[in-house]
């Protein structure tokens, strides 16, 4: 029976930065812990900690990596790219488009990931999500700026954290440059934007946010140029394809600069850079700063204000790279939430 374990990383948004106090052990007047074994190789601990300041709600998936029935996914919603949906519902989503003659005994626990605005339905991810491809990204992305950090599964099972570079260069045969504002945006913004078969069949999506050129590429060559309100299909990888196809955007208002240097039948090379290796690279998901490194406090990246309580999720790995930790502080209810130096304290227990 394979038992699949689903974690997903919160991002931070937030740039107030501020100096990490670590919680001191004499705050803590009162600590009462339960640990349930989940399945085999996972445990889910449940703890109440009484300081000074009120009481802190936390939760805490302890996960053994050498388990061979034990994987880390990263999930999002199947029905549309940057849908926002509960926790459970994706967890229920992934059941059903998983099924096997298992499902019923099939264990999932999941954490929330990428930082989201409660304003609307949609929400574009934090970074670079990757899913045996890449299924989003923001040019320039953690390029001479580190920002946020990114959870990194290998096609081996191992676990890293490290700031995924995401930089795309796109140019015509000529060596002109067509600038790229990212993967699959949610919402192109009249910009000029990438989109692949992990974002939708048909630019249908797209047309409804704006008036908008649709140029297809097929094996590094313009195949077809769709007009503003025209949908198109999305090409998927065919056989004898050496590249899976694509779409990019040309709002209209500045089409007349780009669109004749990009006509049907252009050659046309599209450069994804990165520092991260993808030949070994399963999946990865944006998050937030790296709080912790080699066992010690730190500051790297993106910061949601560090010295104020918030709920709080973060993710980490042991010294001896065996045990993924996946933590929850609650916030904002009975539970005050925590600092990052609070935070900090309850993860170096581990």
């Amino acid at each position: 029976m394979k038992k699949i374990i689903n974690y997903m990383l919160i991002a931070a948004m937030m740039v107030n930065m501020g100096s990490v106090s670590v919680i001191a052990n004499d705050s803590v007047l009162y600590e009462q812990a339960e640990i349930e074994k989940v399945t085999k190789g996972l445990d889910y601990e449940y703890k109440e900690v009484f300081t000074k300041d009120g009481w802190m709600d936390v939760h805490t998936l302890i996960m053994d990596l050498k388990d061979e029935d034990l994987t880390v996914e990263f999930i999002k919603s199947v029905e549309e790219v940057g849908l926002k949906q509960k926790l459970t519902d994706l967890v229920d989503e992934y059941n059903v488009n998983n099924d096997d003659q298992n499902n019923d005994n099939q264990v999932v626990a999941g954490v929330n990931a990428s930082f989201f605005n409660m304003a609307n339905g949609y929400s574009n991810p934090i970074g670079v999500n990757y899913d045996e491809g890449y299924t989003y990204g923001a040019h320039n992305y953690n390029v001479g700026y580190q920002d946020a950090a990114s959870i990194i599964e290998t096609v081996d099972g191992k676990i890293m954290f490290d700031f995924f570079d995401f930089a795309i260069n796109f140019t015509n045969e000529e060596g002109r440059e067509l600038y790229f504002s990212g993967l699959n945006l949610v919402d192109p913004d009249n910009k000029v934007v990438l989109y692949n078969s992990d974002f939708d069949v048909t630019s249908e999506r797209i047309d409804a946010k704006g008036s908008y050129y649709k140029l297809t590429v097929m094996d590094d060559v313009i195949t077809a140029i769709a007009e503003p309100g025209v949908t198109c299909p999305i090409p998927v990888a065919e056989e004898g394809v050496t590249e899976e196809g694509y779409i990019f955007t040309i709002p209209e208002d500045i089409q007349e600069y780009h669109l004749p240097y990009f006509q049907v039948g252009t050659k046309v090379n599209l450069d994804i850079q990165t520092t991260i290796d993808t030949e070994n690279l399963k999946g990865s998901i944006g998050g937030g700063g790296v709080i912790i490194k080699d066992g010690e406090a730190v500051e790297l990246g993106l910061a949601a204000e560090p010295n104020y309580r918030h709920p709080r999720t973060a993710v980490g790995v042991t010294e001896d790279g065996n045990t993924l930790i996946a933590m929850v502080v609650d916030g904002r209810g009975e539970s005050i939430g925590a600092t990052h130096g609070e935070l900090i304290g309850f993860l170096q227990d581990y």
